[in-house]
């Protein structure tokens, strides 16, 4: 399989186990009430923004060369499979305040996978 075609898959499945794991201690947290509902207005986006983040940055990491590219192929696969999650699971199409979210999520993801790369290029030159 291809080097780019494994990193992504390595940066989407990455992305999905570590929405897991937050949502679960989130979840754990709200449950035992150490954090109330009302205090959850943004930090879902935040740690979500910087999930996937760290997704095109386990991509660019992996792939080595042309990060955008790497990034927008992980923001787009994931992308891809909430809309398809929403609407089979939901019923429910995209709204309008979900747009401004996916674009910062390809953006976040494009420059995860960027410094994914510079990283790589460090370490090789060390």
């Amino acid at each position: 399989m291809n080097q780019r075609l494994k990193a992504v898959l390595l940066g989407v499945l990455s992305i999905y186990a570590l929405m897991i794991t937050v949502s679960f201690v989130l979840a754990l947290l709200i449950r035992f009430d150490w954090l109330n509902t009302d205090q959850l207005t943004w930090l879902p986006f935040i740690v979500s923004t910087l999930i996937v983040m760290v997704g095109g940055g386990i991509s660019g990491y992996l792939t080595e060369q042309k990060g955008w590219l790497s990034g927008l192929l992980v923001s787009s696969l994931y992308i891809i499979s909430l809309i398809g999650y929403q609407f089979l699971a939901h019923d429910t199409g995209i709204y309008s305040g979900q747009w401004l979210h996916f674009v910062i999520f390809i953006i976040a993801t494009i420059i995860g996978s960027i410094l994914g790369v510079q990283l790589r290029g460090q370490s090789n030159n060390t």
